[in-house]
């Protein structure tokens, strides 16, 4: 298996378990189950908050904020990767400051959204054929427009590859 077929088989599998977790999905304001569209991107899509008919939206970003560090073995064809993979999550808040309503009523929902994505890469969810994900880390936030609110979170998993 060559580097990038390892890498990005892994990385395919994190969008799928992205994808699958009920724990992401979101009901609209008419009742209807809404499954994050889910990006794969080289950076972070952070124009996404100025466009909030698409949200939900989960951006996967393969090597996002630091290179992949190679470790080859001497005498061997092994090696050891070393990289990051970003995932980017953004909704939008279902409360709404132009019908009256506080819009940070339900920024714990939303917060969940992410911890929830968190969640996906504990235990036998941190192993990926052929890698594993290590030291998950989160971050929170949210862009505040003229009458709605986008949360975003950020996930950075640091993911080991052993490719020979």
């Amino acid at each position: 298996m060559t580097s990038f077929h390892a890498i990005d088989t892994m990385v395919s599998a994190i969008r799928t378990k992205i994808y699958n977790a009920s724990s992401l999905r979101i009901t609209d304001e008419d009742g209807n189950t809404v499954i994050p569209t889910i990006l794969d991107r080289d950076e972070d899509p952070a124009i996404l908050a100025d466009s909030p008919t698409g949200l939900p939206a989960i951006a996967v970003i393969l090597i996002g904020d630091k290179p992949d560090s190679i470790s080859p073995y001497i005498s061997t064809y092994d090696w050891l990767h070393r990289f990051n993979v970003v995932i980017a999550g953004y909704y939008r808040a279902t409360s709404n400051q132009t019908r009256g309503e506080d819009i940070y009523d339900d920024i714990s929902t939303l917060r969940e959204k992410a911890y929830d994505c968190v969640e996906l890469f504990k235990g036998t969810g941190a192993w990926f054929n052929p890698g594993v994900v290590k030291d998950p880390r989160l971050e929170l936030g949210y862009y505040e427009m003229v009458d709605y609110v986008i949360y975003r979170f950020v996930i950075t998993l640091s993911c080991e590859i052993w490719e020979v």
